[in-house]
């Protein structure tokens, strides 16, 4: 069985494309999380409800730890105790494969760790190179050749070959399985193209997923081939808290517009939060009035990426719409 979220790509939808990875996988291998993109609490929903087969079987664990659940934690070290008990339950033959680049794991693998470790992103153990060749402690692999954008999903990627390869899955099959994996849902999704501007969906609810996902689509559309227009919904508990509002600046620093919407429940002042990004930053408590004006804002080539963990009131329906009015 797998458990998680969709970040570990690769076997977060194993059952649509087991055609091409060993059913062993759904029934041995136990994914939580992935990175520092993922949130604790998926962590805290696997430790209840299938820490017993973590404990008993031969399992691998690929653990994710940020600040994403302020609003169910006091602090980063109350969540890293958190995973720590997690790890504790982990049997001394599973494997826990951790991102090679995030203290906050280190430090909770330094509180104690009876288990096997292997680290992604790491020269000591899986890396991926800029040109997607894969590879662990120097053993090549093959070139990724992913339709998935972004470092984040390689990292994912990568992640989830290591978890598998302990799952007796080849690293090769893994690799040439990904070229015809396209993804899931809500992860930079087109929702449609009207006059010349393509709105995206993505799950992205938090600072640190939001600039890895207008990396991966700037990665993609580059500089001068049409601007990148983020439309952002803070509609998590801990964005509307307003935890990681003076992060949200420098997450969105890249993108060409920003349209924010302060929903129900937002505790801060967006902006006041988002005042260094300039007058490229744009604040609403009216949704229709943002569909509006980001649609009157955008021209053909542009791209509007939506980000919300939510339905947003169906406002990548509103865009299309007012896009469409737009151009007739």
């Amino acid at each position: 069985r797998i458990a998680g979220e969709d970040r570990v790509v690769i076997l977060g939808t194993q059952e649509a494309h087991d055609a091409q990875l060993h059913d062993q996988v759904v029934d041995d291998l136990l994914c939580v999380g992935l990175g520092d993109l993922a949130g604790l609490q998926v962590a805290l929903e696997v430790d209840v409800e299938e820490g017993g087969d973590t404990a008993e079987g031969h399992g691998g664990a690929v653990l994710a730890l940020d600040g994403g659940d302020a609003d169910i934690f006091e602090n980063v070290e109350a969540i890293e105790k958190s995973f720590h008990h997690l790890v504790r339950t982990m049997a001394q033959k599973a494997l826990i494969v951790a991102n090679g680049q995030s203290a906050t794991l280190d430090r909770v693998l330094e509180m104690g760790c009876w288990s096997r470790v292997e680290r992604f992103d790491s020269e000591n153990g899986w890396t991926i190179s800029e040109d997607g060749e894969v590879a662990f402690r120097g053993e090549s692999f093959g070139i990724l050749k992913s339709p998935l954008l972004g470092r984040h999903n390689q990292l994912n990627t990568l992640a989830a070959i290591a978890a598998a390869r302990d799952a007796g899955v080849d690293p090769r099959e893994a690799i040439a399985a990904m070229e015809s994996f396209s993804g899931v849902k809500r992860r930079l999704e087109v929702k449609g193209t009207e006059d010349g501007g393509t709105v995206i969906d993505d799950f992205a609810h938090h600072p640190t997923a939001i600039r890895e996902t207008i990396a991966a689509l700037r990665g993609k559309i580059g500089y001068g081939k049409g601007r990148l227009i983020a439309v952002l919904e803070p509609r998590s508990n801990t964005m509307k808290m307003g935890t990681m509002r003076a992060a949200l600046p420098g997450s969105l620093s890249d993108a060409d517009q920003v349209f924010c919407y302060a929903g129900a429940g937002v505790r801060w002042n967006e902006a006041e939060a988002l005042a260094p990004l300039g007058d490229k930053a744009h604040t609403y408590t009216d949704l229709d009035l943002l569909v509006k004006e980001a649609a009157a804002y955008a021209a053909p080539g542009d791209s509007i990426l939506v980000m919300s963990n939510g339905g947003f009131g169906g406002v990548h329906g509103k865009l299309l719409a007012a896009l469409r009015e737009k151009a007739s």
